[in-house]
């Protein structure tokens, strides 16, 4: 899915779920190399946006990776 697509999701899923955060991410079923090295940063740094995914992304499809972050 595009950006804008998974940031819409990820903004409907936030205000559904509070004790879960959603983030933006590279596509892991057709992007493995943008997810990977995005997973590897984000282990890094928790400061990743979801802009950042962008940047990681090798052919602009998107997911939304859930997670428990407190």
């Amino acid at each position: 899915m595009t950006f804008e697509q998974a940031l819409k999701i990820k903004l409907e899923h936030n205000s559904e779920v509070s004790s879960k955060s959603y983030r933006v991410c590279p596509n892991p079923k057709t992007d493995t190399k943008g997810y990977n090295d995005f997973m590897a940063e984000l282990q890094k740094s928790r400061t990743l946006t979801d802009k950042d995914a962008k940047k990681y992304s090798t052919n602009m499809d998107f997911e939304i990776l859930e997670g428990h972050y407190y």
